[in-house]
């Protein structure tokens, strides 16, 4: 048997498919059942298509959901890593709906405990290197993160809150027709400098409803929380790099606290969540 399959796969296979590829069609038998006998599947899946070297356990976690699912999983080894698949623990009956992940979220029950004990007891002494999750539904990735990375990003949220509360109000006066006087003695004024109204009108009903919505997304839908305000932070970088520029090539301004948080300082916190946002990358995109 093991001879057929590999004739087969010199003849028809090898040579043809990429490994994205190739763990595409191991999808597609193990869905549709394409082979006749289930032994030949298990040694085409196992010694042909899947070595160890060609699965990205971070990404693929959840086609292998799907093989855990199938009969050919229970034969099925890598090289020399072990794989366990656990389901989340019984959960109580009844309607437990989350309005903020969408779906029932019920509490685990008194069997679901029991079942916990067990697990923890089982994997006690288990040297685990790795874990992984399927796409994550409830509370999205928040409960991920650590005390203090959660600590550090509320706060950078908070700065960039007020930041954006800051520059909304300031560039509504201008929308008004107000001369808005700098720190560094310039003014913006778009009855001097027509650009200022289109900027203005950007920030107002552009960026800083961006910026808010981002906010509140990272408490609703995290991701697109992440996602946002990382558009915010190169926002924040970019406008604030401009002014700064500006005022230090033209104005000579006074270097004091005032000039520094309303010029520089918006660099410094889009630098921040940038920071932030590459030092916990896997766990707010990929967990």
């Amino acid at each position: 048997m093991q001879r057929m399959v590999r004739d087969w796969h010199e003849e028809h296979v090898e040579g043809e498919l990429n490994h994205q590829d190739q763990l595409n069609l191991v999808s597609a038998l193990v869905e549709g059942k394409s082979t006749e006998e289930e032994f030949a599947e298990i040694i085409f899946l196992q010694e042909i298509l899947l070595p160890a070297w060609i699965v990205k356990f971070k990404y693929d976690i959840d086609r292998f959901a799907v093989f855990f699912a199938s009969r050919c999983a229970c034969a099925w080894r890598i090289a020399i890593k072990k794989i366990f698949s656990v389901r989340h623990a019984a959960k109580e009956k009844g309607d437990f709906f989350n309005i903020v992940v969408k779906h029932q979220d019920g509490p685990i029950n008194a069997f679901g405990k029991k079942q916990s004990r067990t697990l923890h007891r089982y994997f006690t002494n288990k040297e685990i290197t790795s874990e992984q999750n399927t796409k994550p539904t409830r509370r999205a990735n928040m409960q991920e993160l650590s005390l203090e990375s959660r600590i550090s990003l509320y706060v950078l949220m908070a700065l960039i809150g007020l930041y954006t509360l800051l520059v909304g109000g300031w560039q509504m006066m201008i929308l008004k027709g107000k001369a808005m006087k700098n720190a560094d003695g310039s003014s913006d004024d778009w009855h001097e400098q027509k650009t200022h109204y289109g900027i203005a009108f950007a920030d107002v009903f552009l960026a800083c409803p961006a910026s808010i919505a981002g906010i509140v997304l990272v408490f609703v839908s995290p991701r697109w929380g992440y996602y946002i305000l990382s558009l915010v932070s190169f926002w924040f970088v970019w406008a604030n790099i401009m002014s700064t520029a500006t005022s230090l090539r033209f104005e000579k301004p006074k270097i004091n606290l005032n000039w520094f948080i309303t010029t520089p300082f918006g660099i410094l916190v889009g630098l921040a969540y940038f920071a932030w946002t590459v030092v916990h990358f896997d766990t707010i995109y990929f967990s």
